[in-house]
């Protein structure tokens, strides 16, 4: 990303703890999180104290019963709470994942939602003030076009706690240039300035 020698690899729930510390301690601006289902996973390895790959097995509801369940809401809870641990060490916490083909569980109507077991991406697009979605085409040899949206849809999660909602895709440029864009909005939406 042009960034230069940043960044560190998370591989536990202790892992996570000790980037937000150092986090706090170096007085960082904005961090990102580049794949939530990941740190799902690790905390997932975590409950289960399953370090090798052959005991890496989800728990199965219809084979573990109660045991089971309790996994599944304690690896929530945990992730949750990492994700608040983040967002606090830091003034702007960004966090991406994939996306899957989700139901919503009041309306059962199919939408996309983040890529994470169960619905735990659900809950999360919950603790951020803005969650987007992002699609890409192909406009011809060398050309893509990206695009993010933040606006309410009933086909795609979103979310944006913003007194003047962002009605627009915001297209993407090429290359460097797209957070300002983004925080454009952001600030049209607020209507001050964001930092």
């Amino acid at each position: 990303m042009g960034l230069g020698n940043v960044g560190v690899t998370v591989e536990s729930e202790a892992d996570v703890a000790q980037v937000a510390a150092d986090m706090i301690r170096n007085k960082v601006h904005a961090a990102v999180l580049d794949g939530a289902r990941p740190l799902f996973n690790a905390i997932i390895i975590g409950i289960l104290q399953a370090d090798k790959p052959d005991q890496r097995r989800l728990p199965d509801s219809k084979l573990d019963g109660d045991r089971s369940k309790s996994y599944w809401s304690q690896a929530r809870f945990r992730m949750e709470e990492n994700i608040k641990l983040l967002k606090a060490a830091c003034k702007v916490f960004l966090a991406t994942t994939v996306s899957a083909q989700d139901v919503h569980e009041i309306t059962g109507e199919k939408q996309v939602a983040p890529d994470i077991y169960g619905k735990t991406g659900s809950g999360l697009v919950g603790l951020f003030d803005f969650a987007g979605y992002m699609t890409w085409s192909i406009q011809g040899p060398g050309r893509i076009r990206r695009e993010v949206s933040f606006q309410t849809r009933s086909d795609v999660q979103t979310r944006q706690r913003l007194a003047f909602p962002i009605k627009d895709n915001i297209i993407l440029p090429d290359g460097p240039g797209g957070w300002a864009l983004v925080k454009a909005a952001f600030q049209k939406g607020l209507r001050k300035e964001v930092k």
